[in-house]
């Protein structure tokens, strides 16, 4: 259970959502792609990508 207070839900809220906004513009922008620094780190689809940028 959490006790948050208003502000603190708006934020965190917020947070998410600009974490969603930016993985949902990489992945529609031209320039989307799994890269060498990706795969060195372990990643190695598009959908893991994605879930790392918003988990």
């Amino acid at each position: 259970r959490f006790d948050l207070k208003p502000q603190q839900m708006k934020d965190r809220f917020q947070t998410y959502r600009a974490c969603y906004l930016k993985a949902k513009a990489y992945e529609a922008s031209t320039g989307a792609g799994i890269t060498a620094e990706d795969e060195s780190a372990g990643v190695y689809t598009m959908d893991q990508k994605l879930e790392n940028m918003c988990p």
